[in-house]
């Protein structure tokens, strides 16, 4: 069983005082979950300059996140958000990710929102897992239809990566909702494998 902790989501500490918010904040809460079990962290990256609680997918920002997690989780398997409230245009949201230097592990895309495929396609091609967000049934036909399932491998297993599931999680960590019949495609090193 995987359990991710998703550390922050769009809360702010107006809400709670305890919800990590700086980069180095958020570095804090994924060891205590961690230490605590869990297997992989998504998180909401927030500006590292203005309003510490507004979301952000500037390149800047997520950099420096990252890097603060890494530092102290070189292991963890860490996603972020990509939701469409954070850069409501899909083409801008588009090419602020597509300008990330530094890239996640995996990222969340939810496939009820505008540009979800583009924005997935992209996220793969960068090695960058995908982690679907699937609301309804047909989300999971827009992800199934466009092929990027197949794409999705889960389930490390003597370092070999297995599609297992739908919700596209390459994150080294299993997940079983929508069932895809498929072939190995990754290594730990990403490099193609066979049946």
């Amino acid at each position: 069983m995987l359990i991710k902790a998703a550390i922050n989501g769009g809360r702010s500490r107006v809400e709670h005082a305890a919800v990590p918010i700086t980069p180095e904040d958020q570095a804090t809460a994924v060891v205590d979950c961690l230490r605590a079990g869990a297997g992989a962290i998504h998180q909401h990256v927030r500006s590292t300059t203005g309003d510490a609680y507004k979301e952000s997918l500037h390149s800047t920002d997520v950099a420096r996140t990252l890097s603060a997690v890494g530092s102290v989780s070189p292991e963890a398997q860490i996603g972020v958000s990509t939701g469409a409230w954070i850069v409501p245009d899909a083409a801008a949201r588009f090419e602020v990710v597509k300008a990330w230097e530094v890239v996640p592990d995996f990222a969340s895309v939810n496939f009820c929102e505008e540009g979800a495929v583009e924005l997935a396609d992209l996220l793969l091609s960068r090695n960058v897992g995908v982690e679907a967000g699937l609301c309804a049934a047909a989300d999971a036909q827009i992800l199934l239809q466009s092929g990027l399932a197949k794409r999705c491998c889960l389930n490390r297993k003597n370092r070999q990566w297995k599609v297992r599931s739908g919700t596209c999680v390459r994150s080294r960590r299993s997940c079983s909702r929508l069932r895809v019949n498929s072939r190995c495609y990754y290594t730990a090193r990403k490099q193609p494998l066979g049946r």
